[in-house]
């Protein structure tokens, strides 16, 4: 072991430590410190640009002149004023190969046909065919049955379906 004088002892400078040359370890955790730094950012940008995209449409809704005209901020909505769009209805009674037939037209507002399903005419006055021939005798002799039929053409027609009246064939032998 060599021995060094005070004055040889203020001479020498101190070697620095230094890391091999491929070190991964500075490289990892120099890539740590700019993820960290890069997902600050860009959650402060998306903060940001939430913000706006909430703010923007509410003043303009907000702003609106149309609204101001419609709806004045200092008055409130009149109790009469319509939430939905008219509805117009027009009925015509018509005759419909020899029946009754009552048709019911309903007009919405223009901007509303394409989100309402509808139906624009319906027949609701229910009535019946005409009956059918009357059917042979169930007997070839002797006392039987004739019927006949008709169909209704609603759901919620007044009367029988089906009517029967007694025959009467040759006599028996």
């Amino acid at each position: 072991m060599e021995q060094l004088t005070l004055s040889q002892v203020g001479n020498l400078e101190l070697e620095k430590p230094r890391p091999p040359e491929n070190s991964q370890h500075q490289v990892t955790v120099w890539s740590i410190k700019k993820r960290r730094k890069a997902f600050i950012i860009l959650g402060i940008l998306g903060l940001i640009v939430l913000v706006v995209a909430v703010a923007v449409p509410l003043l303009l809704v907000l702003r609106s002149d149309r609204n101001q005209d419609q709806f004045p901020s200092s008055k409130p909505v009149p109790t009469a004023t319509p939430i939905l769009p008219t509805v117009t209805l027009t009925t015509t009674r018509t005759r419909l190969m020899d029946l009754p037939y009552t048709t019911i037209n309903a007009t919405l507002h223009p901007s509303m046909t394409s989100l309402v399903p509808m139906v624009t005419s319906v027949a609701v006055n229910p009535h019946w065919s005409e009956w059918s021939p009357w059917s042979n005798c169930s007997v070839s002799c002797g006392n039987g049955t004739q019927s006949r039929s008709r169909n209704c053409s609603h759901v919620k027609c007044k009367g029988d379906s089906v009517e029967s009246r007694v025959c009467v064939s040759a006599a028996c032998k």
